[in-house]
């Protein structure tokens, strides 16, 4: 845990605490532990984030730029919204987010080639298909198409029962998201009742 919050505090690489989740726990103690101390505010995780993507493609003699995919299949305004935000924060992290969307008459068949083309992509390390699709397309489906590394959601079934498992190679983006939120808060999770 000091390792973790040392790490932290000097804004060194912490991949590995970040996507090793038998060192995630320690890592968002450790986010606990500098909040507490140094009274470190979300903006300031978000710069240790910005840096860390910098300094990663800047010290690369290839462009290690990370992209995601956001593959959307609905007319929800909700979703709109979501992917607005996905897309802005993508810009302001140095995140390439590109989109692409569908209009009604999409089949599953032709959104399965657009994931296997992804997943075929060396340059696309991430993909996301926005939740909800239009009724007649089969999420369940396409979600399991997605190749395990690039399942930013972790919806795929390798990504569940990697979970169940306690072998899970990538942590889920939106309830690590909500555990920092509640960490950074201050809220005791372990013992809790969701």
């Amino acid at each position: 845990k000091e390792n973790c919050l040392y790490t932290l505090m000097n804004n060194k690489r912490y991949e590995e605490i970040i996507l090793n989740p038998k060192k995630a726990p320690l890592y968002l103690e450790a986010l606990v532990m500098l909040n507490e101390k140094l009274g470190l505010i979300p903006s300031s995780i978000r710069n240790l984030v910005q840096n860390y993507i910098s300094e990663s493609i800047e010290n690369s003699i290839i462009n290690l730029k990370p992209k995601l995919v956001i593959i959307k299949s609905s007319d929800d305004k909700a979703s709109d919204v979501d992917i607005r935000n996905k897309v802005k924060q993508g810009e302001k992290y140095g995140i390439d987010v590109e989109v692409k969307s569908f209009n009604r008459i999409v089949t599953d068949k032709v959104l399965e080639l657009l994931i296997d083309q992804l997943n075929k992509d060396s340059d696309v390390d991430g993909m996301i298909l926005q939740l909800p699709v239009y009724e007649h397309v089969n999420p369940t489906h396409l979600i399991n198409q997605i190749c395990p590394y690039k399942d930013v959601d972790g919806l795929t079934w390798f990504a569940k029962a990697s979970l169940e498992s306690n072998r899970l190679q990538m942590l889920p983006c939106t309830p690590l998201g909500v555990v920092n939120m509640l960490l950074l808060e201050g809220v005791h999770i372990p013992g809790k009742n969701v």
